[in-house]
Order: C-alpha cells, then sequence, then structure tokens
C-alpha cells in the first residue's frame, strides 16, 4: 500500500479473484485505534464473509461497506448504541446506522470475537434479511468462534466442550429444539440467556458439519 522508497525496475501485480467484495472501514471513537488493530478487523470482516459465499452461498450488493468503530468509555457506548438491553452490551450492530460499535477489551482476542459476533448480524442484515432470532444469534456465535488462518479458518467446538454438555437437552433434544425455534423477539434474551446462546451455537454447529446441514 505503500510505494518503495528506492526506484524500482520490475514489479509484480497480484490480482485475487473470487472473493466477495467488502470494504471495511474501522475506527476509534474515544481510543487511539493502533494499525495492527484496523489490520485485524479487516481481515475479520473479509473471512466470515468468505464463508458466507462460499459455503453459504449468501452474497450481498458488491461494494458493500462495514462500519465498525471501537469504543473505550461505558457512557459514550450507551449513548452510541441506545438505551436498553445493547447499553450493557459489549457489542451491537445498529442497522439505522449501519455501523458495528464494539467496546475496547483487556484481552484484544475477546474484543475480536466479539467483532466477528457482530460482523455476523451485519452480514445477515444486509444479506440475507429477517431471521429467527435463534438462528441469528446461532450463527453469530458460531462465527464469533472463527479463527480466520490464510484463505480459510477453523472453529475449535471442543474448546466450549463443557458448556455445551452443561446446555445440552435431555433425551433427543426434539422438544427443546421446538422450543428454542419458537422464541420470537426479546423472547430469546430472557430467562436462561447463556444456555439459550449456546444451543443455538449448537445447532448451527451441528449444521455446519456438512452439505446437507449448509444447504438447510
Amino acid at each position: 500500500d505503500q510505494p518503495p522508497a528506492t526506484p524500482v525496475s520490475g514489479h509484480r501485480v497480484l490480482e485475487v479473484r473470487g472473493l466477495p467484495d467488502v470494504k471495511v472501514e474501522a475506527s476509534g471513537y474515544d481510543v487511539n485505534l493502533p494499525s495492527d488493530l484496523q489490520r485485524r478487523a479487516i481481515v475479520d470482516a473479509v473471512a466470515v464473509q468468505r464463508v458466507f459465499h462460499d459455503t453459504l452461498g449468501i452474497d450481498g450488493p458488491s461494494h458493500a461497506t462495514l462500519k465498525i468503530v471501537f469504543v473505550g468509555d461505558a457512557g459514550a457506548y450507551a449513548r452510541l448504541v441506545g438505551d436498553g438491553v445493547l447499553a450493557a452490551s459489549p457489542g451491537a450492530f445498529v442497522p439505522a446506522q449501519h455501523t458495528i460499535y464494539v467496546r475496547l477489551q483487556t484481552d484484544e482476542e475477546v474484543a475480536f470475537s466479539i467483532l466477528r459476533h457482530e460482523i455476523t448480524h451485519a452480514l445477515i442484515y444486509e444479506r440475507v434479511g429477517a431471521l429467527p432470532v435463534p438462528l441469528n444469534e446461532g450463527l453469530a456465535e458460531y462465527f464469533r468462534r472463527y479463527r480466520p488462518a490464510g484463505m480459510g479458518g477453523q472453529i475449535d467446538v471442543t474448546a466450549d466442550h463443557d458448556g455445551l454438555l452443561a446446555a445440552a437437552p435431555s433425551g433427543d433434544g426434539s422438544e427443546a429444539l421446538v422450543e428454542l425455534m419458537a422464541l420470537a423477539g426479546t423472547d430469546f434474551y430472557t430467562a436462561d440467556r447463556d444456555r439459550r446462546y449456546l444451543r443455538a451455537y449448537a445447532l448451527i454447529a451441528l449444521l455446519m458439519r456438512d452439505t446437507a446441514g449448509t444447504a438447510a
């Protein structure tokens, strides 16, 4: 992205084809945003969108822009995302502004897991539209765990082994699945919220294992 300081006698142009268009605008609201943070934000956004494109067949308008704003102060964050449940959240996608807000975390990896969660919400909103809340949150939790590497990435489901076991329903799970998918609007976020997040994530992880699941 910068020309060499010394004269160049020859060069190569590397053109990457087949990737979905994405433009990421990352900034700091009340914090100085390190250049590496912006680079990581771009890498994560492109990685999640690549899986949407390659695995789920989801495309959107070309040259789409994802606006990401990192915020340090809790009060400023609450004002930006609005009152209510979102004010206490570590990250939020605000559709009216087409903007993702992320509270800057002490642990950078935590901040990026939050960012991937909200990137997924943004892509679903822009490219799919309204989804049942359990599927929406399940996809966001799934991609929150996505770790980009080169042109691909991986999700370590085993890291959540204990939590998933604790949240597992009894029997064959059919009643729990019907109950989960029946939750609409803010009902998903009321009592037993953590268990519902884990079950929604487990459902998506199960579906993403094979082509039949991704097709569904």
